[in-house]
């Protein structure tokens, strides 16, 4: 339940930044919604560690979703202060090259829909280390990542985020 409702999280914090790479939302609108995301992910996540809702290996886990939370508080606080994204960039580095072991271990646990869910998020945060942090791809890599950034947040975010919520997962 509690991935459902993170991951329920972040498919608001999808569309408001997709809408605001569509110039739909101002940056700065956009920013504020990212911080406030980010911090209720993270709250959620010491709730959970307090709660134990994560269950065995509860920092391990609480972990793995911390990646999403940090990510949108970052983006929020890049947003608000104006900075260029390459720290952002690098964090997103780091999510790529950590991702393979969780996305393992879920796939290793049986849970096929939760593991391809895992391998297309690492290839998302790998894209926007090369558009942020490296500072290359240009616009074309910004129109491959504003369209997977779609496809991920219905097919990986909207949808699971139902489906867990509601125990049809």
């Amino acid at each position: 339940m509690v991935l459902g409702f993170v991951m329920y999280l972040v498919a608001i914090a999808f569309t408001i930044n997709i809408a605001n790479s569509l110039k739909k939302v101002d940056g700065k609108d956009a920013a504020v919604w990212n911080i406030f995301l980010g911090a209720v992910i993270i709250l959620m996540i010491f709730l959970g560690i307090i709660q134990s809702w994560f269950g065995e290996g509860t920092f391990w886990w609480a972990a793995q979703v911390m990646l999403f939370g940090l990510t949108y508080l970052f983006l929020g606080i890049n947003g608000m202060a104006g900075f260029d994204g390459r720290g952002v960039g690098w964090f997103c580095f780091f999510v790529a090259i950590y991702m393979p072991v969780p996305t393992y271990q879920v796939f290793l646990s049986g849970d096929i829909k939760l593991g391809i869910c895992y391998a297309v998020w690492a290839v998302l945060w790998l894209l926007f280390w090369i558009a942020l942090g490296l500072r290359k791809g240009g616009a074309g890599l910004g129109k491959v990542i504003l369209a997977m950034q779609v496809l991920v947040a219905v097919f990986t975010l909207y949808l699971p985020s139902i489906m867990i919520m509601n125990n049809w997962w």
